[in-house]
């Protein structure tokens, strides 16, 4: 039954199950909107695109630090950063 609105409907009855019908009830709202949601993109309805993923950001007075290439703890701090 693909859409949001009957995912939230089976959500509230307490009937809606991630993966199969066999898996665990679903508990969380947010988590029966993203069934809803894949399932209406596997149907081929338009619907928004998935968030993308950010990368960490650098704070501005080590980004500046960095661009002087002078101090090497801002360029440590950095690598650590992009590590994450």
């Amino acid at each position: 039954m693909p859409g949001v609105g009957p995912t939230l409907n089976e959500y509230e009855q307490g009937t809606l199950h991630s993966g199969s019908k066999n898996g665990p009830i679903v508990r969380s709202r947010k988590q029966a909107i993203a069934i809803g949601l894949d399932e209406d993109r596997r149907a081929g309805k338009s619907v928004p695109p998935r968030p993308k993923k950010r990368r960490p950001t650098i704070g501005r007075a080590i980004e500046e630090k960095l661009e002087g290439g002078r101090d090497s703890r801002a360029e440590d701090m950095r690598e650590r950063m992009m590590r994450r």
